[in-house]
């Protein structure tokens, strides 16, 4: 049985434009989705996230997640991974690194 469900995303990762490092190509934000039970080890920061004080939950909890993928070289990364791949192809003025 399902209690809970938590999703995070940067504002930023829906505002801004983000290229691949490798091929140069724009990334493609793409959803991670996992279901945590008691005794995973994540379980206990997501359960904070989702219930208050009062409720006394013991099912599963679906959380979802983003991160960068590229259309054509299928590279992955995360947001933090992309902010400072973004600054160096800012300072260097390309997007291929």
């Amino acid at each position: 049985m399902k209690s809970g469900a938590t999703a995070s995303i940067p504002l930023a990762m829906l505002a801004k434009r983000f290229y691949c490092h490798q091929c140069g190509q724009q990334l493609k934000i793409q959803k991670v989705t996992r279901t945590l039970t008691p005794g995973d080890p994540d379980y206990a920061a997501a359960e904070i996230e989702v219930f208050d004080l009062d409720t006394l939950p013991k099912g599963s909890i679906s959380v979802t997640k983003a991160r960068f993928v590229c259309p054509s070289c299928h590279a992955e990364t995360t947001y933090e991974e992309q902010k400072e791949i973004a600054k160096r192809q800012k300072q260097m003025g390309t997007r291929i690194l």
